[in-house]
């Protein structure tokens, strides 16, 4: 039985990348309710004002001025703070948007 060394160690790169983007993650969560704090998107998610959209970002429900600045606000930070995930584990953004997505369901 031969071992492909090389393809084992992308392997090994990759999953440990996927593992800093997840923790990543869960700062992320953080920093985005304390950045959207004046918005209060816990409170406008419980009343149903704004929703996860299942690719990494919220959507508006309610349709008003105050929710959709509240869903600009929060997924400007998201999209940095994806950006910034991406760029320090060398991945696309769009691979840190679906783990984040896959997170926030």
């Amino acid at each position: 039985m031969s071992i492909n060394y090389s393809m084992d160690m992308k392997m090994v790169s990759k999953i440990l990348s996927l593992a800093l983007v997840v923790g990543g993650l869960s700062f992320i969560a953080g920093d985005v309710n304390a950045a959207a704090h004046h918005c209060k998107s816990k409170v406008l998610k419980a009343q149903s004002h704004i929703q996860e959209d299942g690719k990494g970002y919220v959507k508006a429900v309610k349709k008003d001025k105050k929710t959709f600045d509240c869903v600009k606000t929060i997924n400007e930070k998201r999209r940095s703070k994806y950006e910034s995930i991406a760029k320090q584990d060398k991945i696309p953004v769009e691979e840190v948007e679906k783990i984040a997505a896959d997170k926030l369901k």
